[in-house]
């Protein structure tokens, strides 16, 4: 009998998986046990094209993260090895137990139910970057639509969608690295064509529930699965153009443009945004957000800036052309700038990407949103571009001074200082600075070293096993009372209760049982 494991931020998630291969296998025999105090597991025996399965799944809720120590060994040390170097890390890791006993990592999965607009769409561009880097197929699962709600009646306001640059970077992800990088699109409990027209034209077929499950069946069983990462791949790019059609094209490009950049056999979105140049990059500021001197480089970027993809994306392009005198300017701004920081700034030999975002809450707090901004970027581009990174949120003196002296060690404490210090060539910081007494700073730096180390960890060409660990938990906490909850009223009271909300942010799963 094979041995799987998958291992979740949760219950209910782990057993989601178990459901989709359910679902795609419809075993003969099913058989639900646990295998210590909070770990259940499933026996299967099926038939599956040719084959005769024969497998059971181990189901291993909640990670080692942080400072928590659940198991005996950490399943994203398998990753890291490979060069997964951010923090952010996927919902639920499928793996195999060989016959020598390690273990092999699979697959990653993403679940996303909350509204995939603003911020919130790009928010999981890390662990998609992250994980892909190290060699591993990564999914995104998405519940598609979903409605912004009133906050006090939870009615339904208005249906949002997201920029079609952010699917389109899984497909171009995918493509660039050569390893299955990809979101896929499920019809959720709110899709209704009848009550909302902005939807009529969606194609139905594009919803990927098929192929998600065989695709996780036959890389479970080694099977080629060339087939369904085409499709999975060729529909996650009609979702592309869905959305394009459904946004403004004078700021966004258009479903035809996508499709022009997609079929590209020279060059990438980057100089195809710089040939074209239809529209600026333009980053909106509350007046009450400015800082320093970032009016001024708001100006500078709406005069040399180029839009890619959308002009309300927190990044853009300075053409390869423009970049000298977009560092002169600089210098003029930041007059503590080193002639070395502004001599590589103005390098025009490839083009330069800037991001512009807050960064830091105003008690100097990290931005989760924010971390996936970079990996948002270069997963989108495939070319060799710089990137340049522009902060104006407050900053706490703290990190200001491990960013000084040890960049690699704020990295290592903070995930958002991690995936800026990874990905940017350059970081500019105009930043109020929280400390016993709050002071401004004004700062210039060339990191392109520092990131130069993080592409070094790991090369992604190959990830190897390792040992198993048990499959009992060495602490107990949370999760073993959701689990055992979870158990209790899914498997041995069965059809005579219903579970209802499951983890809520902020919560473990919180159920509720009728």
């Amino acid at each position: 009998m094979m041995i799987y494991r998958i291992h979740g931020d949760n219950i209910v998630e782990c057993e989601r998986i178990v459901n989709i291969i359910l679902d795609t296998l419809r075993p003969e025999n099913t058989n639900f046990y646990l295998v210590s105090p909070s770990t259940v597991a499933v026996e299967i025996q099926a038939a599956f094209m040719d084959r005769v399965v024969e497998w059971k799944l181990e189901l291993l809720p909640g990670f080692n993260k942080n400072t928590k120590k659940r198991w005996s060994g950490n399943i994203f040390d398998i990753l890291k090895k490979a060069g997964s170097f951010f923090d952010e890390t996927p919902d639920t890791i499928i793996s195999r137990i060989d016959d020598t006993g390690n273990e092999n990592v699979l697959l990653g999965i993403e679940f996303c139910s909350a509204l995939q607009a603003g911020n919130q769409a790009w928010q999981r561009s890390a662990r998609a970057f992250s994980t892909g880097r190290a060699g591993c197929p990564y999914l995104y699962i998405v519940d598609f639509v979903k409605y912004e709600l009133n906050s006090k009646t939870r009615a339904r306001k208005n249906l949002r969608f997201p920029n079609a640059a952010v699917p389109y970077s899984y497909v171009n992800y995918s493509k660039n690295t050569k390893n299955f990088v990809a979101q896929i699109y499920i019809k959720s409990e709110e899709f209704d064509k009848t009550k909302d027209s902005a939807i009529a034209d969606f194609d139905e077929s594009d919803f990927g529930n098929r192929e998600l499950g065989i695709y996780i069946v036959k890389r479970m069983l080694g099977i080629n699965t060339a087939k369904e990462e085409e499709d999975i791949l060729r529909k996650n790019m009609n979702v592309v153009r869905f959305l394009a059609k459904h946004s403004d094209d004078n700021i966004n490009f258009s479903a035809d443009e996508w499709q022009d950049i997609y079929d590209l056999s020279t060059g990438d979105i980057v100089d195809y945004a710089v040939s074209r140049a239809r529209f600026g990059f333009h980053k909106t500021l509350a007046m009450k957000s400015h800082h320093g001197k970032s009016e001024e480089i708001i100006k500078l970027i709406d005069w040399l800036g180029v839009g890619l993809a959308s002009k309300d994306l927190p990044f853009g392009i300075i053409p390869a052309n423009d970049r000298p005198v977009f560092a002169k300017r600089l210098s003029e701004f930041y007059l503590s700038a080193g002639h070395s920081v502004v001599h590589s700034i103005a390098r025009n030999d490839k083009h330069l990407i800037v991001a512009v975002f807050k960064g830091f809450k105003p008690r100097g707090d990290d931005n989760r949103p924010d971390r996936g901004v970079l990996p948002l970027a270069l997963m989108l581009s495939n070319s060799d571009v710089d990137v340049l990174t522009y902060i104006y949120g407050p900053v706490l003196e703290t990190n200001l001074e491990l960013l000084e002296k040890n960049p690699k060690e704020l990295a290592d404490k903070n995930g958002l200082w991690r995936s800026i210090l990874a990905l940017s060539d350059f970081i500019i910081l105009d930043v109020p600075v929280l400390g016993k007494k709050n002071y401004a700073v004004e700062r210039v730096y060339n990191t392109s070293d520092i990131k130069k180390y993080f592409f070094s960890l790991g090369s992604g060409k190959d990830i190897m096993p390792k040992h198993a660990f048990s499959n009992a938990p060495v602490n107990f906490g949370e999760d073993d009372v959701d689990t055992g909850i979870h158990y209790l009223f899914t498997h041995i009271l069965g059809r005579c209760c219903f579970e209802g909300m499951c983890n809520p942010p902020g919560g473990g799963i919180g159920a509720d049982f009728l």
